[in-house]
């Protein structure tokens, strides 16, 4: 729904729209993105912070590396933005504030990473999606 959404930021579908999604849209439209999990190993569905941290920090070298393959324009945190900063060697650029209250930053010309919910996050679901598309529509207007 996210990826559609900023792949379509000009004409933003309604929810009925996303409010049933196929297995094939869903495959076809998340074939343009690519996930990086700072933590490489399984986990449940809360987050151990300390353990995050330490696991991060000890793969920082390979997530750094990972990431500079991929070189994306947008880079969105799923709650985990200020280690993300940290580990990919962020940490000289400064964050900004939507109007809406999300926090990025332009981490190159025209690239630009920002901090908002995991999408697995309990809360619903056309909050995410909306929210986040509001908050990139404006990150790149």
């Amino acid at each position: 729904r996210c990826v559609h959404g900023i792949n379509n930021r000009k004409n933003i579908p309604s929810w009925d729209f996303y409010s049933e999604i196929s297995g094939d849209f869903r495959k076809e439209i998340l074939k343009g993105i690519c996930v990086i999990n700072l933590k490489k190993s399984p986990g449940t569905h809360t987050t151990d912070m300390a353990t995050l941290n330490a696991v991060a920090e000890a793969d920082k070298e390979y997530i750094e590396r990972q990431y500079a393959l991929y070189e994306p324009d947008l880079t969105i945190c799923g709650g985990t933005a200020n280690l993300f900063k940290s580990v990919v060697g962020h940490q000289e650029k400064k964050w900004q504030r939507t109007k809406r209250g999300i926090w990025w930053y332009e981490r190159d010309d025209e690239k630009y990473v920002i901090s908002f919910a995991h999408p697995a996050a309990r809360v619903f679901s056309p909050l995410l999606v909306y929210g986040l598309l509001d908050a990139v529509n404006e990150i790149l207007a």
